[in-house]
């Protein structure tokens, strides 16, 4: 896509060296956008650019806070060789970024980004461009609803066209990530009602009997079914939201008795139909996210709140200009929340779900008041726009969607939907308006005319900006060719690695870190690539070598962005650290500052903590480890067990979460500990009954199915039977808790109670091997309990 973006940019450059001298189509909101999207370009390149160590003390002191920490590991591992590479120009240090390599990537983008947009608003008519770009895109936009809706009921929503697994499962047609579809989609949703508007306006007072022998009118009205029955079934609720929000807007500044009328016939009709449609398809209604639109307190567990919080965090270190591009997922881990139910290891996110927050973050206030340029130069024009053509309209409904949808999600970050929204925004800026009951046309910027000196400045700065304009082309493409072919290579090691070939893997990821030196991820993945590769080795000269790469590699990664834990941990634990316990420690205590909701780390710094400092420090890592998960809960009270009492186990070991330490209460039992058991059984009852001393959320049925569990290693099989009763009211379909209650109806001698609760599980799930297994039990035991005739 970027080499046909270069084409047309080359392109307009030729027009503006050796063609007719363009006309700025844009007015006033355009230019605001093109100095909004220039100037989050100047905030990225500021990133590059090495400063005085006083200069960025004062304009973004989080950069000596962070490069004092890492300097303390960096200090240890400057004894090791590490080669002088293309990378020691993207180190981090005398820049106001703390990942250059991210905001060059930014840069590129952002300039290609207003070059469009400016390329854009010179065009002349651009009433029929946006037309024909109407057409395209509703074309485009009904066969990805179709796409969409085909492979959503013929698989399922981990599959892209029915072939490649989607990580997390959450993708929708040929997107990824199901919240990013309404992004493009909205925009085809919007100029498909301008066009269908435009065609009524025209048909006047009797459009509702000339509508169905239109071709065109119809055919529009189709189009509208599938891509608003698509937009239902991907299940974004923000899209949907601001989909409607948008057309509500726009509607009541076009308000009109006639408009009224005509509107509420289509929207009935096209609502219908579209329930018609999703009906025969077999969607659920009930089972979809959509009835979580009427269920505000839900919004309350959405994890948006964690990442809005991790984007805000940052922003007192680097206020003016951001922490760098690609920064915010370093920062999502460093600030993690402490909720047990939001663990860095299972929820990772690149974005923060807010397209200003992101920017907030990563380019500062600067970058936000230049995105808020951006925006407002928008919104202006809609204010005008939605009154007069039906196409403007149409662009006003897109726009205005994808603006709110911004608000909780990045789908503008997807190249082709980006550049979608660029185009459509400029087009929309050089559209004639109505104002006042006059039509009028924002004035555009005259033609060069006047003095031989005005022709004269006027022809250098045109030839100066196509000179730099061709310049940054090449140069763009070149960088993207770079990225590409890293890429290629990438997937290539992948692949080898797969097939047990890590000498050959390891060799195309070292070539494809040497052409985007400047790449964090590239570095990343060597090292954890030789960590593989060190475990399928077993000549100690290879493993030798492997080390070195770790070495290497890791730290050219703390030094481009000093936020990435995984460096550390890897020099503590196969580079050059390995060697020390107390350097060892040092690096693993600075890899937990950065990555402190990572159990796995957790409970290995408690472990090595054990060794040098004793239990009072490997407590406090432990107990971090266990807030997050209890997978290591076995491991750390077989140690901890024997040096701290039940007593101080529960003050400073354990969490205050039921799910913990009722875990723990199951161990105890199995070591055959009845005072341990109890204990912590009691605990579990009590973080129950008083939710508010615990970070866990239960909902009301795992809140009894736990209490029954603590009842019964109490001994209380009334109160044990009694809480499963509650639990199965509150969520009878759970097939597990169903048996296990008619096994202790069973053990109860209720042998008809017990039998109807199998009977119930097995109408459920037929195939349920406990289920069969109990109701054979019961059949024997009724049997034998029968009086011989």
């Amino acid at each position: 896509m970027f080499c046909g973006l270069g084409c047309a940019l080359l392109s307009f450059a030729v027009w503006l060296l050796f063609g007719a001298k363009p006309t700025w189509q844009g007015g006033w909101p355009g230019w605001l956008m093109l100095g909004g999207m220039l100037a989050l370009a100047a905030v990225a390149g500021l990133h590059l650019v090495p400063l005085p160590d006083r200069v960025v003390s004062l304009l973004a002191p989080g950069v000596s806070k962070w490069m004092q920490g890492h300097a303390a590991l960096a200090g240890i591992t400057e004894s090791s060789s590490v080669a002088v590479d293309a990378a020691s120009g993207w180190f981090v240090g005398s820049r106001l970024a703390l990942n250059a390599g991210g905001s060059f990537q930014f840069l590129i983008r952002a300039v290609a980004a207003a070059s469009l947009f400016a390329m854009v608003c010179c065009l002349e008519s651009p009433e029929r461009r946006l037309r024909h770009l109407s057409v395209a895109a509703v074309v485009v936009a009904a066969a990805l609803a179709l796409f969409g809706i085909v492979q959503h009921f013929g698989s399922h929503d981990g599959l892209a066209y029915w072939t490649y697994e989607i990580r997390g499962g959450l993708g929708f047609g040929p997107f990824i990530n199901r919240n990013h579809y309404p992004f493009f989609i909205n925009m085809g949703l919007g100029l498909a009602l301008g066009l269908l508007m435009e065609r009524l306006e025209k048909m006047g007072r009797h459009w509702y009997r000339l509508f169905l022998a239109d071709g065109i009118a119809t055919w529009l009205f189709v189009a509208l079914i599938f891509i608003i029955a698509s937009l239902i079934v991907c299940g974004s609720r923000g899209g949907i939201l601001s989909a409607m929000l948008a057309l509500t807007v726009v509607l009541l500044l076009r308000l009109s008795v006639s408009g009224i009328k005509r509107w509420l016939v289509l929207g009935v009709g096209i609502a219908a139909l579209t329930t018609l449609l999703l009906v025969w398809v077999g969607f659920d209604f009930y089972e979809s996210r959509l009835n979580m639109l009427a269920e505000s307190d839900r919004y309350s567990d959405d994890g948006r709140w964690i990442l809005w919080r991790a984007a805000l965090m940052s922003v007192p270190e680097f206020p003016w200009f951001g922490s760098g591009g690609e920064t915010y997922r370093y920062w999502e881990t460093i600030y993690v929340a402490g909720d047990p139910q939001w663990t860095s290891e299972t929820n990772q996110s690149i974005r923060a779900d807010n397209e200003f927050l992101d920017v907030l973050n990563e380019y500062g206030i600067a970058g936000l008041l230049s995105l808020m340029l951006i925006a407002g130069g928008v919104l202006s024009q809609v204010v005008v726009g939605a009154r007069g053509s039906a196409l403007s309209a149409g662009a006003c409904i897109g726009l205005l969607a994808v603006h709110m949808h911004s608000f909780v999600d990045f789908g503008l970050r997807v190249p082709a939907t980006g550049a979608f929204a660029v185009i459509l925004a400029g087009f929309f800026c050089c559209q004639p308006v109505d104002s006042a009951g006059g039509r009028f046309r924002l004035q555009s910027v005259q033609r060069f005319g006047g003095s031989a000196a005005a022709v004269t400045v006027g022809r250098l700065g045109l030839t100066a900006t196509a000179l730099l304009l061709i310049i940054f082309t090449f140069f763009a493409i070149h960088t993207k060719r770079r990225y590409h072919q890293a890429s290629r290579w990438s997937i290539a090691a992948g692949e080898l690695m797969g097939q047990s070939m890590p000498e050959q893997s390891l060799e195309m990821m070292v070539r494809a870190a040497e052409v985007t030196a400047e790449d964090i991820s590239r570095h990343l993945q060597i090292a954890r690539a030789s960590q593989l590769a060190m475990r399928q080795s077993a000549s100690p000269a290879a493993q030798g070598r492997l080390m070195d790469l770790i070495n290497e590699h890791s730290i050219i990664a703390m030094k481009l962005c000093p936020l990435a834990w995984q460096p550390s941990v890897w020099l503590a634990n196969y580079g050059c650290l390995r060697k020390n316990a107390r350097e060892r420690l040092v690096g693993l205590h600075w890899a937990r500052r950065l990555h402190p909701g990572d159990p796995n780390l957790a409970y290995l710094t408690g472990k090595l903590a054990l060794e040098q400092s004793g239990i009072d420090e490997a407590v406090e890592h432990w107990r971090e480890s266990l807030t997050y998960s209890t997978k290591y809960l076995p491991e750390i009270l077989a140690v901890a067990g024997t040096r701290l009492r039940h007593a101080e186990l529960l003050e400073r070991l354990l969490p205050a979460d039921p799910v913990v330490t009722l875990e723990a209460a199951l161990y105890f039992q199995q070591a055959g500990d009845p005072e341990g058991r109890g204990m912590y059984a009691t605990r579990t009852l009590h973080l129950i009954a008083n939710p508010s001393t615990t970070k866990r959320r239960l909902d009301d049925g795992q809140a009894y199915e736990m209490q029954s569990r603590c009842y019964g290693l109490l001994g209380q099989s009334e109160a044990t039977i009694a809480s499963l009763r509650l639990a199965l009211n509150h969520d009878p379909t759970k097939v597990a808790w169903r048996t296990r209650l008619a096994r202790l109806l069973m053990d109860s001698q209720r042998l008809e109670d017990a039998l109807r609760e199998v009977r119930i599980a097995l109408q459920l799930e037929p195939e349920a091997s406990d289920a069969l297994r109990l109701q054979k039990e019961l059949s024997i035991l009724r049997a034998s309990m029968e009086p011989s005739r």
